[in-house]
C-alpha cells in the first residue's frame, strides 16, 4: 500500500485550506493535511508531523511565509515550499522562488496546485537521487582513491601519447614530487628525462600488441618490472594503458647473491676438478723426479770441480729441483700435498719471518705489520702457511713496481650465517685472520675472478708459473680454511684467509736441520717399494751411511723377509700407494713378527691411509717424494733416534 502523502498547510483562514485540500484531492493525491497558522505551532508541526510538502500562505496576522520560508531552511531543508497566496506581484514571486520556495500558486488559480505539487515532489525525488548518486560516486572515488593510494607499487593511467592521467601515491614518493608536477607529464620525460621511448618501451609494444607487454628497469638503485596493460572505452577502443612499476629490487639482490654463489661454486667445482686431475699424475711423476734428482746428485758428489761433465748434472739437479718445486705447487693447489699439523700462534710465525720478508719486497715496498694482541691459536703446517706468507708478499710485490706499502694484519673474527651464506663452503664459527694488502694496481674483475686458477697469470712469460695463489688457495683450503680476495683497478689489493680458531698451547715449530756431515747408522733397515729405480736408490743411499738393507718390491715380499728374518728390524721404509696391499696394511701385519721395527713412510701422494685430507696422522713418520740423498738420511737418523716410548703406533702400526 502507497503511504499517503502528508502535506503541511500554513493558513489562517479555514476555508481556504479546504479548498486547498479539494484540489489536491482532484489531483488524486493520496494526503494527510495539518493546518498551522502561527509561527509557534508551525515549528512543533515541523518536528512531529514529518511532513513531505509544505503549503504556505504568503500573509498572516502575526506571521508570513518568508518568516516560514527561513524556518524550514533551518529545521527542514529538504522539504519542498509552495507559496499559496490570494495575489502577487512578479517581483515578490521571484523573491519568493529566490529565497528557496519551489513554486506559488494564486488562490484564484487553484487548480495549478495539483500540478505544482506533484512537479514539487519530482523534483525533491530527482534531487535526493542525484545527492545519492554524487554520494555514491564521491564515497566510490574516495574508496577508489584510498585503494588506489593503497597500492605499495607506483601506477599510472596513460592516454595512448603516454601522458599521465593519475598516478597513486606510491609513484609520486618513487620521484619525490607532488601529484601536480606528474600529471600530464609524458612518463619518457618523468621516468627516464628523454624526449621519446626507450628501447623496448612497454607502452609501445603494447599500442602494437593491444595486450600485456612488460620490462625489467633499474631507476637509480632500484629495479621494476614494468606492465603495461591495455585500457579500451565502451566501444573496444584503446584509449591508454595501466602502467604498473612492480619493485624487485630485493629479488635482484637475491638473483645477483645466487649467481655470485652459483659461480663460486662452479669456480669451486672447476678447480676441485683440475686438482684431482693434477694430483693423480703426481706419485709417478715424483718417483721419476726422485730418481732424476738422486742419481744426479750421486754423480755429483763423485765428480771432481773441473770434471767436463760437472755442469751437464748439475743442470740435471737444478732442473729437476725445479720440478719437484712446480709439483709441490700441483700437489698445494690440488690439497693433496701431505701437512705436518701443528697448533701455532701467528705472530710468532710473522715475527719470524720479518727480515726475510723485507729483503724479499725491497726498499721501496714499506712493510707494516699490525698484529692482534689476544690473537686465537690455529693448527696448521708452519712450512705451508710461511709459503703462503711468502707467495703472498711477492705478488703483492710484483703489483708495486713504483713502490708502495704491504701490510700484514692478523685478527680474531667470528664469521656469522649472513657471511656463510654469501660465501660457499664456509662454515659459521671462530676464525683467525690473516690479511695481506698491498696498495698496488688492483685487479679487473675479470682477473680476481680467475686469480686462483693455476696456470692463469698476467705477468710477462717466463715471469711466472700461475701457481702461487693457486698454491695460497689449496693450502688455506686443506689447512680447513677459507681464502677470499678484494680488489679493484688502482686501489691495491687485500687478501683474507681464515683458518679455524682452537683453544689449545702453541706447539714448538720444528726447523729441518741443514749443513753438516750426513748421520752414519749400523741398523737393519726393510726398504719396501714398487718403483724398482727408486728402491735402489733408497738402498744405495743407506747403504753408503753404513746400514744393512733389506729390500721388496711389494707387501708379499716384505712379508716373506720378516719371517724368514730372525734378527731384529729396527726400520722399515716403505712406499704408501703400492699395488695389492698399501704400506699402511703391511705395517700392521708386520706388527707382531717385529714389534721393535719402526716405520717410516714415503710417497709423492698418498690415499687415506696416513693422512685424512691430506692431514698427516699423529706420531706418524713420513717423507715426501722426491727426497734429497741428504733428506732421506737424515729423516732415517731422526725416526731411529726416537724414543720408542713415544712412537705413537695406531691400528697395531
Amino acid at each position: 500500500m502507497t503511504e499517503k502523502l502528508k502535506v503541511l498547510i500554513l493558513e489562517d483562514v479555514p476555508t481556504d485550506a479546504e479548498l486547498v485540500e479539494r484540489e489536491l484531492r482532484k489531483a488524486k493525491l493520496g494526503f494527510s493535511s495539518k493546518r498551522v497558522e502561527t509561527r509557534e505551532d508551525f515549528i512543533k508541526a515541523l518536528q512531529d508531523f514529518a511532513s513531505d510538502i509544505i503549503l504556505s500562505d504568503y500573509k498572516l496576522p502575526q506571521f508570513d511565509g518568508m518568516a516560514a520560508l527561513e524556518l524550514k531552511k533551518e529545521l527542514a531543508p529538504n522539504i519542498p515550499f509552495i507559496i499559496v497566496t490570494g495575489s502577487m506581484n512578479e517581483e515578490t514571486a521571484v523573491d519568493c522562488m529566490k529565497a528557496g520556495a519551489e513554486d506559488y500558486v494564486i488562490k484564484g488559480h487553484l487548480a495549478r496546485l495539483g500540478p505544482a505539487v506533484k512537479g514539487a515532489l519530482e523534483s525533491k525525488r530527482v534531487k535526493e537521487e542525484k545527492e545519492r548518486l554524487e554520494k555514491a560516486l564521491w564515497t566510490s572515488a574516495r574508496e577508489w582513491r584510498a585503494t588506489f593510494d593503497a597500492i605499495n607499487d607506483p601506477v599510472v593511467l596513460m592516454d595512448l601519447e603516454g601522458r599521465i592521467r593519475r598516478c597513486n601515491k606510491a609513484m609520486a614518493n618513487l620521484f619525490e614530487k607532488p601529484f601536480n608536477d606528474i600529471i600530464g607529464r609524458n612518463c619518457c620525460s618523468l621516468m627516464h628525462g628523454t624526449s621519446g621511448p626507450i628501447e623496448g618501451c612497454p607502452m609501445v609494444r603494447m599500442r602494437e600488441s593491444q595486450r600485456r607487454e612488460t620490462l625489467v628497469l633499474s631507476i637509480g638503485d632500484q629495479w621494476f618490472n614494468i606492465v603495461a596493460d591495455p585500457l579500451f572505452d565502451e566501444n573496444g577502443s584503446l584509449i591508454g594503458a595501466v602502467h604498473g612499476m612492480a619493485d624487485i629490487t630485493e629479488r635482484k639482490k637475491a638473483e645477483a647473491e645466487m649467481a655470485a654463489l652459483q659461480e663460486q661454486l662452479r669456480q669451486s667445482q672447476k678447480m676441485e676438478a683440475i686438482g684431482q686431475l693434477a694430483g693423480g699424475i703426481a706419485h709417478d711423476f715424483n718417483n721419476l723426479l726422485n730418481i732424476m734428482q738422486g742419481h744426479s746428485q750421486f754423480a755429483l758428489m763423485s765428480l771432481k770441480e773441473d770434471d767436463p761433465f760437472r755442469k751437464s748434472f748439475e743442470a740435471i739437479e737444478k732442473a729437476a729441483m725445479k720440478s719437484v718445486n712446480l709439483v709441490r705447487q700441483i700437489l698445494a693447489f690440488s690439497r693433496r700435498q701431505v701437512m705436518e699439523m701443528i697448533v701455532l700462534d701467528l705472530n710468532d710465525l710473522l715475527r719470524g719471518l720479518e727480515k726475510m720478508l723485507r729483503r724479499m719486497i725491497g726498499d721501496d715496498i714499506e712493510l707494516l705489520t699490525v698484529l692482534a694482541d689476544d690473537l686465537g691459536r690455529v693448527r696448521a703446517d708452519p712450512g705451508q702457511i710461511e709459503q703462503v706468507v711468502f707467495n703472498l708478499a711477492i705478488n703483492a710485490r710484483d703489483a708495486m713496481a713504483q713502490g708502495g706499502k704491504l701490510t700484514i694484519e692478523t685478527a680474531n673474527v667470528e664469521l656469522d650465517e649472513a657471511y656463510a651464506h654469501n660465501h660457499v663452503a664456509v662454515t659459521p664459527g671462530r676464525y683467525v685472520m690473516l690479511a695481506v694488502s698491498d696498495t698496488g694496481i688492483g685487479m679487473t674483475p675479470e682477473v680476481r675472478d680467475r686469480v686462483f686458477e693455476p696456470f692463469f697469470t698476467t705477468k710477462e712469460k717466463g715471469k711466472g708459473t700461475g701457481l702461487g695463489l693457486s698454491t695460497v688457495y689449496g693450502i688455506a683450503k686443506q689447512s680447513g680454511g677459507n681464502i677470499w680476495v678484494y680488489s679493484e683497478p688502482g686501489q691495491g689489493t687485500t687478501f683474507k684467509i681464515y683458518l679455524p680458531r682452537v683453544d689449545k698451547a702453541p706447539e714448538e715449530i720444528k726447523r729441518k736441520a741443514e749443513g753438516g756431515e750426513l748421520p752414519q747408522g749400523w741398523e737393519t733397515i726393510l726398504v719396501v717399494e714398487d718403483e724398482e729405480e727408486v728402491r735402489k736408490l733408497a738402498v744405495l743411499v743407506l747403504q753408503k751411511q753404513g746400514y744393512r738393507v733389506l729390500e721388496a718390491a711389494q707387501g708379499g715380499d716384505a712379508l716373506l723377509i720378516c719371517e724368514q728374518h730372525k734378527d731384529p728390524i729396527r726400520l722399515m721404509l716403505t712406499d704408501v700407494v703400492m699395488p695389492r696391499m698399501s704400506g699402511r696394511e703391511l705395517a700392521e701385519r708386520l706388527a707382531s713378527l717385529h714389534p721393535e721395527m719402526k716405520v717410516l713412510y714415503m710417497s709423492g701422494y698418498t690415499d687415506n691411509a696416513i693422512v685424512h685430507h691430506g692431514i698427516l696422522e699423529e706420531g706418524v713418520n713420513f717423507i715426501p717424494k722426491p727426497f734429497t740423498l741428504d733428506g732421506l738420511a737424515r729423516k732415517v737418523r731422526e725416526v731411529l733416534d726416537k724414543d720408542p716410548n713415544t712412537q705413537v703406533r695406531k691400528n697395531g702400526s
